[in-house]
């Protein structure tokens, strides 16, 4: 089976959780959910933790209030 993976809309305004709510996904497609990981570093190593021991590489960290912005942006970071 093949699924498509929505993990921003570029097209839309507003922040991440603005843009996220403006999508619509039906048939193949579906959101990847958001999961607030805590207030530090030292907190999120858990999850990173789990995650990595499932075959994940990382996460991917974002300022929720930030435009979108194509190409590299200090909004959005990946935590491995």
């Amino acid at each position: 089976g093949v699924s498509f993976h929505v993990f921003d809309a570029p097209r839309e305004r507003g922040g991440y959780f603005e843009r996220m709510a403006a999508v619509n996904v039906s048939g193949y497609a579906r959101v990847i959910p958001f999961e607030p990981l805590g207030p530090s570093l030292e907190a999120w190593r858990p999850s990173l933790a789990r995650l990595q021991s499932s075959g994940g590489e990382g996460f991917m960290l974002r300022e929720p209030s930030a435009p979108y912005c194509a190409g590299r942006t200090a909004s959005l970071l990946k935590f491995k």
